[in-house]
C-alpha cells in the first residue's frame, strides 16, 4: 500500500494504467469478433444444410441425392462464407420401407433421410477453431421407380 501511496498518478502514469487494462480490453473485443463469427458461421452453416436437403430429397436415387447435396454445400459454402475452411456433408436414409435382399431402406417416397453437414469454422481467435455440426431429416418427394 505504502508503494502505491508514492505513485504520483496525476504526472504520466495514465500511461501505465493503460498499459495494464489493454490486455483485457483486447481479449473481450476478440471474445465479441469470436462470438459474431461463429453466429454467422451457424447461419450459413443452417442454410447450406437446409439447401443440400432440398436438393437430395428430389433426386431419383440415393447415390444422385448425395452428389446433389455435396454440390449444393460446396456452392452455398464456398461463396464467400467468413471463416469457413473446411465441411464434410453425410446423407442417409433412416426410415421407411426396408429392402429385403440388402437389408437397406429403400429410395422412395416417405423415406426418411438424415443429412449431417459439419463445419470447421476458423475464428479470430489464434489458439481456437470451432466445429460446428447441424442435422436435419426430411422425406424423400419422388415418387417410388419401378
Amino acid at each position: 500500500m505504502k508503494r502505491l501511496r508514492r505513485i504520483r498518478w496525476n504526472s504520466g502514469n495514465e500511461l501505465l494504467g493503460f498499459a495494464i487494462a489493454l490486455p483485457m480490453i483486447l481479449v473481450v473485443f476478440c471474445a465479441i469478433i469470436m462470438a459474431a463469427q461463429l453466429g454467422l458461421a451457424r447461419q450459413t452453416t443452417e442454410y447450406a444444410l437446409y439447401s443440400a436437403a432440398r436438393a437430395a430429397v428430389v433426386q431419383e436415387n440415393l447415390n444422385d441425392a448425395r452428389n446433389a447435396a455435396q454440390t449444393m454445400a460446396g456452392a452455398t459454402l464456398d461463396s464467400g462464407t467468413i471463416g469457413v475452411s473446411g465441411y464434410n456433408i453425410e446423407l442417409e436414409t433412416v426410415a421407411g420401407s426396408f429392402d429385403v435382399s440388402s437389408g437397406l431402406v429403400r429410395w422412395e417416397k416417405g423415406a426418411l433421410v438424415k443429412v449431417v453437414l459439419t463445419v470447421d469454422v476458423d475464428t479470430i481467435a489464434p489458439f481456437q477453431s470451432s466445429v460446428l455440426s447441424s442435422e436435419l431429416i426430411m422425406m424423400v418427394e419422388r415418387p417410388a421407380t419401378p
